[in-house]
């Protein structure tokens, strides 16, 4: 938080009711392709994935990826044929909901998503 002091901390307590258990990984950036591969083949079994970035939007002082242009690159060149979410913690309710919304009859998805939490 001292390097990053504008950031918020945000807590997940408690999981809703019904859900799977969550698995966390961390891979090195020389595996990202091999990884995006992995992402797809969850999502093609029925499940999520979520892709965590560091920043919501780019800065001018981190040399860092951002959710927002990340989101808009993995739709278009790495996930075409999927739906690829945005949700961060800037969100409100409304457009939160939304990202989160089922489109087709089909939730697939793989989300770009802003580490706002006290969590490539």
């Amino acid at each position: 938080m001292t390097v990053y002091g504008d950031l918020d901390v945000s807590v997940i307590d408690e999981v809703p009711g019904g859900r799977m258990p969550v698995t966390t990984r961390v891979f090195p950036e020389s595996t990202r392709e091999r990884i995006y591969r992995m992402v797809e083949e969850e999502i093609r079994k029925g499940r999520q994935s979520f892709i965590i970035y560091p920043l919501v939007e780019e800065s001018e002082k981190l040399d860092l990826k951002d959710a927002t242009r990340m989101a808009e690159h993995l739709q278009g060149s790495v996930f075409p044929t999927l739906r690829v979410g945005l949700l961060h913690g800037r969100m409100k309710g409304m457009k939160r909901n939304r990202s989160w919304g089922v489109q087709g009859g089909e939730d697939r998805r793989a989300r770009g998503d802003h580490g706002h939490r006290g969590g490539n």
